[in-house]
């Protein structure tokens, strides 16, 4: 079976068709083989770099949706900054934790000059979103 079509149609599958269709297909094969691992390496190792007290520590790192992040396992430790004398202890380090975090941009809204931003978070049993 044979579909016609008029030249008009042609004209529009030409030229808005295959644009299209390349465009999705660039979009999720960049989804796809994005390098995570790099860029969590990339993140603690900038986070850790600037902070003298605090050490990130981030088990996963994969995508979420077409235009976001999630990250399983955070972790920030913060060292104290006491000197024990003879008597006291060294205080342990404080400990935050996050079971899982997402994190996406809207690219729409990024064409109108606002940068939209969507976050969620899974910690100690319960739910954050914004």
């Amino acid at each position: 079976m044979m579909i016609m079509m008029t030249s008009v149609q042609r004209k529009l599958l030409k030229y808005i068709g295959v644009p299209l269709f390349y465009l999705s297909t660039l979009v999720l094969f960049i989804r796809l083989t994005f390098p995570y691992e790099t860029l969590k390496g990339r993140l603690i190792a900038q986070f850790n770099a600037t902070q003298k007290d605090k050490r990130l520590e981030i088990d996963e790192l994969s995508g979420s949706g077409l235009f976001g992040i999630e990250a399983e396992g955070l972790r920030l430790i913060q060292y104290q900054d006491q000197k024990p004398t003879s008597d006291q202890k060294v205080a342990p380090p404080l400990h935050l934790g996050l079971e899982r975090a997402a994190v996406s941009v809207s690219p729409l809204s990024l064409l109108f000059g606002k940068t939209v931003v969507s976050f969620d978070a899974d910690a100690g049993g319960g739910e954050i979103e914004g």
